[in-house]
């Protein structure tokens, strides 16, 4: 099965919700298209391999190893970001 993606609306809706103000489609739009890595994507099955990784442990040791490295480096919730494996941007001009 597969998950459908969220329209332009439905993002307006959340951010709205998020910021405490309205927020337009149109808003949504022109931030789609100033970010163009951003898609739109359906989802997809997770695939076997990490299926099979996928358990209960491995979740509760990913866990309390995030738990234990935030409370380690009093790290704030507003200096946490999602990232994923493909580049590290720390300005316009410079990747990792």
């Amino acid at each position: 099965r597969r998950g459908i993606p969220l329209s332009l609306e439905t993002i307006a809706d959340y951010v709205s919700e998020l910021a405490g103000e309205d927020i337009s489609v149109n808003w949504a739009k022109k931030f789609k298209e100033c970010n163009p890595d951003l898609k739109v994507k359906w989802t997809t099955n997770l695939e076997e391999c990490c299926a099979r990784a996928l358990s209960r442990p491995v979740v509760q040791d990913y866990f309390e190893l995030l738990r234990d490295t935030i409370e380690r480096y009093d790290a704030k919730p507003k200096n946490i970001f999602n990232m994923d494996e493909k580049v590290i941007r720390l300005a316009s001009f410079l990747l990792i």
